[in-house]
């Protein structure tokens, strides 16, 4: 019958939409995803020292550094640097031996990120 007919015609480009619409969507999503990582590398800097760090936490990045972890070293850092505290210890980045924390030159025991929240 022609409603069957056009029943049949409609669930097909209902189908088709589906699939354009999911694809878009997946487009996108992997769009915002690059342009995210893109301007998280853009934006991140390695620092050695304390002094870096102030200039770069002033001009709104994220440093990584190699950092001791001990509770007053943040604490310090946090006073020097606008409230600029740590974020996230990596799992996956080595430390280098012998290798010292950019904030009070004890020996490093992670690679940390830290940035100061907007």
């Amino acid at each position: 019958s022609l409603i069957y007919g056009l029943l049949l015609v409609m669930d097909k480009k209902l189908d088709s939409l589906k699939d354009k619409v999911q694809k878009s969507l997946d487009r996108m999503q992997n769009e915002l995803f690059e342009n995210a990582k893109e301007n998280i590398k853009k934006n991140t800097i390695f620092v050695a020292s304390i002094k870096e760090a102030e200039k770069a936490i002033k001009n709104k990045k994220l440093i990584k550094a190699n950092w001791c972890t001990g509770v007053r070293c943040e604490e310090d850092f946090k006073e020097k640097c606008d409230g600029a505290k740590s974020l996230v210890i990596p799992f996956d980045e080595p430390i280098i031996k012998n290798a010292k924390c950019f904030n009070c030159d004890k020996e490093a025991k992670n690679v940390c990120y830290f940035a100061r929240s907007y």
